[in-house]
């Protein structure tokens, strides 16, 4: 029985280390129409994937220690993102929406009440001109958050 117990023990132990050092974005189809979650990782960072969403689904791409990239609704080459990067030297992830390249769909994006620090928010993109994010490359009016530890979520037209 305790040889059980420690096996039971050291199992438990092993499946919660594994399963909270897993950190992932997840991407959530809110638009009444299927679509291609997409991410693309700044070079030379592997890319997470793509994921055809129906309507009301969902899907986690989990990234690796310091990854960054971006990550988008559709084929559009004018498209709304989800751009982040994560562990930086200060520990923080950075994130934000953009629109530089054009808009495509309603998005929002942030953490998922994992995260710590002030900075940790979400981002709402509903139109152009609304779009809580960056219109142009300099723009860094409050456009970008930092935070500790987090996972995120991307909403397509939510």
């Amino acid at each position: 029985y305790k040889m059980y117990k420690q096996v039971a023990v050291v199992l438990l132990v092993t499946l919660f280390f594994n399963s909270s050092s897993a950190r992932f974005i997840e991407v959530l189809n809110k638009c009444p129409y299927g679509l291609t979650a997409k991410t693309l990782a700044n070079a030379p960072l592997p890319s997470l994937g793509e994921k055809y969403l129906v309507p009301g689904e969902s899907f986690r791409f989990e990234f690796p220690y310091k990854w960054a990239g971006r990550v988008w609704g559709n084929d559009a080459g004018h498209a709304t993102l989800f751009e982040i990067s994560t562990d930086a030297d200060d520990g923080q992830d950075y994130y934000n929406i953009s629109v530089v390249d054009g808009f495509n769909l309603p998005l929002s994006a942030g953490n998922l009440n994992s995260g710590s620090g002030a900075g940790c928010k979400w981002f709402h993109c509903f139109d152009y001109a609304s779009c809580e994010g960056y219109h142009f490359p300099t723009d860094d009016a409050g456009h970008v958050t930092a935070c500790t530890g987090a996972n995120y979520q991307v909403i397509f037209c939510g």
